[in-house]
């Protein structure tokens, strides 16, 4: 085993989530309502807090910013921290269906 390895069985565990089922909830309906809503970025420390008051999913950013990074979002960082910039409205389709390639 590796530390990723280590890392992903541990936020497993704690969320009772696997990562690919956060992912498909990332890809199949959280970044789609992000992106009709308006946001053009995330940033996984204030993120986490919002899906934890929202849908009572308890994650920790750091699990939510290996998620954000394997479904393809391309992350940024700043004096604010990381953040993953969306697909646009438009390119929402696309960027779905570039996820299985």
């Amino acid at each position: 085993m590796n530390k990723e390895q280590v890392m992903a069985a541990h936020d497993a565990t704690t969320s009772k989530l696997s990562t690919g089922e956060l992912e498909a909830m990332l890809v199949d309906s959280i970044i789609p309502q992000a992106v009709e809503q308006g946001a053009t970025e995330i940033y996984p420390n204030r993120f986490v807090e919002y899906l934890k008051s929202e849908i009572d999913l308890d994650i920790s950013a750091v699990f939510l910013g290996r998620a954000l990074k394997n479904i393809g979002l391309i992350a940024k960082r700043g004096s604010s921290g990381s953040r993953y910039i969306l697909p646009e409205k438009g390119d929402l389709e696309a960027w779905k269906l570039g996820i299985g390639l």
